[in-house]
């Protein structure tokens, strides 16, 4: 009942529905809302509709690489304001109520920029008129004034006697720590990276303890990890163009504290006036920084920008985080789901029941499987039906395919980083995402325990005054988010870290996004499985 794509709603709908029921006795039309369909649905079909479960992984999200510098920057101040909010409620919970209006504007900002309509109809044909340029500046201004906005807060808090935040654990002292850059060797007591030198790929992860290289060099045309491809046109087995012998690789070791040790890999890339990687360790943490930093020429003709990460886990099984579950490929997928590309969340596992691997992304979402794969959305025969992945994926951080709304070219300098956790053992859902979360873990026990290592703390922020129902003034405390994601139920209780006033006294309500004081809860919570609940604390 819109009047047209991403419309208002069509008055003309509302006069045809009366005007039918003003001359017709039988039957009635009702004039009604999605919700109301669905439960009456549910009310006469729900005992005879078979119930089907799994990810209907979604097809629309590619164009999130067209504006790959606005999306970083929205998927990076999306996770330090969330780390800002726990920054007050460590530091100044009494006077967050003072801030409210500002968190909340900053993400309604963020949130604009995600939302699916990204730019102008006619943005690939006449992708320099001004009626185009206006609308790209316009959604692209969502996300950077919601990271001014973001930083803003994360520095007020500093000024106010909060700590910032130490993301990794570190040792002052440097042991076992080593970079040699005329080798193109890095590493530290847990494990050695070994670069490529002609393309400036790692070609080696060996991890202490483990036989197996991590890296399996030469699948699907890779030199290793991180390795850049890039794609002109629609067919993905066509124009690749990647680093190669010529490329002029330059490592060099960063001056760093002794607690880190970092080297950049300087090379010439296809379409790109420069490309930087760096690679950086913390001694005694067992991850892997990434980082790639490419200074892009402008291309109007259909491309694709990867980096790849070809790794070897013999059996392993490929599961991608998504909004509050893991997928497990292909078995988990609906039929219909997208196979040809995975929107992720956080991060991917590659694993078997011996060892396995984290692959994080921090600005780019999007993510492919070896062989790539570029869709004609007209094709429905192009899209897989069925998929059995090996170890290589390629993290897409560059399109320009679709025809509508996205950009027709982006060029200047993207950042892309990535972190890579090896591991001895088997997947551990809650590990996985805790390290997925790091930045986020050590300032949360700060203010609250958990007796159940399976189950995290995803949200904690200071509570509203007043929730949605304003009768009754609500006393200070937290707002916490608590996510269970294993496939079994969890108890857990929760052990609040008192400071100051606020916290000496603390009683549990069942509550909701609005922030409302709902149920008294005592004693130990029960998650069901891959769910998550949010408490309010007082």
């Amino acid at each position: 009942c819109i009047e047209k794509d991403n419309g208002r709603p069509n008055r003309v709908i509302s006069d045809q529905v009366k005007a039918w029921n003003e001359k017709y006795v039988y039957p009635k039309l009702i004039l009604s809302r999605n919700s109301d369909v669905m439960r009456e649905l549910e009310n006469r079909y729900a005992d005879k509709i078979p119930t089907i479960r799994g990810d209907y992984t979604p097809y629309w999200e590619d164009g999130a690489a067209s504006t790959s510098a606005a999306t970083g920057t929205c998927r990076t101040g999306k996770a330090i304001l969330t780390n800002a909010e726990i920054e007050w409620a460590c530091n100044q919970p009494e006077k967050y109520p003072e801030k409210v209006a500002d968190f909340d504007a900053t993400w309604t900002d963020f949130i604009m920029y995600d939302e699916h309509t990204w730019g102008a109809h006619n943005s690939i044909v006449e992708p320099d008129s001004d009626f185009v340029k206006h609308q790209d500046d316009f959604k692209q201004n969502y996300a950077n004034r919601g990271f001014g906005e973001t930083m803003k807060l994360a520095s007020d808090i500093l000024k106010m006697g909060g700590e910032p935040s130490a993301v990794y654990p570190v040792n002052p002292e440097a042991v076992g720590l080593f970079a040699d850059p005329e080798k193109g060797i890095i590493g530290n007591n847990l494990f050695t990276l070994t670069i490529d030198k002609k393309t400036g790929a790692i070609s080696s992860l060996k991890y202490k303890g483990i036989d197996e290289d991590f890296v399996k060099p030469g699948d699907d045309g890779n030199s290793g990890l991180n390795d850049f491809l890039y794609i002109t046109g629609r067919d993905a087995e066509k124009n690749r163009e990647r680093i190669t012998a010529g490329a002029q690789v330059k490592i060099t070791k960063e001056e760093t504290p002794n607690s880190i040790v970092s080297l950049k890999i300087e090379s010439t890339a296809p379409h790109c006036r420069s490309l930087e990687r760096y690679i950086r360790l913390h001694n005694g943490c067992d991850i892997i920084l990434l980082a790639s930093i490419m200074n892009k020429e402008m291309v109007r003709k259909p491309e694709g920008v990867f980096f790849g990460f070809p790794f070897n886990i013999p059996g392993g099984t490929w599961r991608v985080d998504t909004p509050w579950a893991m997928v497990e490929v292909e078995k988990d997928q609906l039929p219909g789901g997208n196979r040809n590309f995975y929107c992720v969340q956080r991060f991917c596992n590659y694993s078997n029941g011996d060892y396995g691997v984290d692959w994080m992304t921090i600005q780019a979402p999007m993510m492919q499987f070896a062989p790539i794969k570029f869709t004609p959305s007209w094709n429905i025969n192009a899209w897989r039906d069925h998929i059995e992945p090996g170890g290589t994926i390629y993290s897409w951080v560059c399109n320009n395919h679709w025809e509508t709304n996205y950009k027709a070219g982006q060029d200047g300098q993207l950042a892309f980083g990535y972190l890579i956790r090896p591991y001895k053992g088997k997947y551990d859902a809650a590990k996985s995402q805790k390290s997925a979360r790091i930045d986020l873990i050590e300032e949360i026990a700060k203010l609250v325990q958990l007796d159940n290592d399976n189950v995290i703390v995803t949200r904690l922020k200071p509570c509203r005054e007043f929730g949605e129902k304003k009768d009754s003034p609500y006393g200070p405390g937290l707002l916490v988010r608590l996510y269970n994601p294993t496939k079994e139920p969890q108890k857990v209780s929760l052990d609040f870290r008192t400071k100051g006033e606020n916290y000496d006294a603390v009683t549990v309500f069942d509550s909701n996004p609005l922030e409302d004081r709902l149920e008294k809860i005592g004693g130990e919570i029960t998650i069901a499985p891959l769910d998550f609940i949010t408490v309010r604390a007082e």
